[in-house]
């Protein structure tokens, strides 16, 4: 459940200009709207003054299910800060959410993105270290999922995962993911998951 998907197909130019000065100094940030919140924490689009906790969970050996775009450079996080802003406004629903607990503590990221050359959409996360095992992924996931399926009306969703993150796995087979395998993969280490609307309405109305 990489951050930033196998294969994104968001755009990344004219993002430049507006990521030149230090996230403080930058008076015209996104508003960073929150989109969901569960008992225990909230997701909300990204900002500037997130930078610097974003090039730290750049930096550090994240929950994910695949190597995706790590930036740490300041203008590098900046110019990916606006293109997911721009993201959010081209396609409807879909982006990456900063997670926090709901005082303020940062998480990680989620995200709902398109997977390029497809109709396809997949989800993913990434967390600091110190945030893996508590749940966390588990609980925000089901607030994607359910805006994938109940806001979106998707019909399903797909995950990426290398086949050694147990982790990874663990968290996508929870949510009734079904391993397809190395599709698309020659190296057999990435395996795609998919995870139909009508499979997790049923399992969300066995465990209600």
């Amino acid at each position: 459940m990489s951050h930033d998907g196998i294969r994104p197909s968001l755009n990344t130019a004219g993002a430049r200009d507006a990521t030149e000065r230090p996230a403080a100094e930058v008076d015209d940030d996104f508003a960073g709207e929150e989109i969901a919140r569960s008992h225990r924490l909230r997701l909300r689009g990204l900002r500037y003054a997130d930078i610097p906790e974003l090039s730290r969970l750049y930096a550090c050996t994240t929950m994910q299910s695949m190597p995706g775009e790590t930036p740490t450079r300041f203008i590098e996080v900046a110019a990916q800060v606006a293109r997911i802003n721009r993201g959010y406004a081209e396609s409807p629903g879909l982006g990456v959410w900063r997670a926090d607990t709901l005082d303020g503590q940062f998480l990680g990221t989620f995200s709902l993105l398109p997977v390029a050359d497809s109709d396809d959409v997949q989800v993913s996360v990434r967390l600091m270290p110190a945030m893996w095992g508590r749940w966390y992924a588990i609980e925000g996931g089901h607030l994607v999922c359910q805006r994938a399926f109940e806001v979106m009306r998707l019909t399903k969703l797909l995950g990426y995962c290398h086949r050694d993150l147990l982790p990874g796995h663990r968290v996508l087979t929870r949510f009734g993911f079904r391993d397809m395998g190395a599709e698309g993969d020659p190296s057999g280490l990435i395996h795609r998951y998919e995870l139909d609307a009508v499979d997790w309405r049923e399992a969300r109305r066995l465990h209600t």
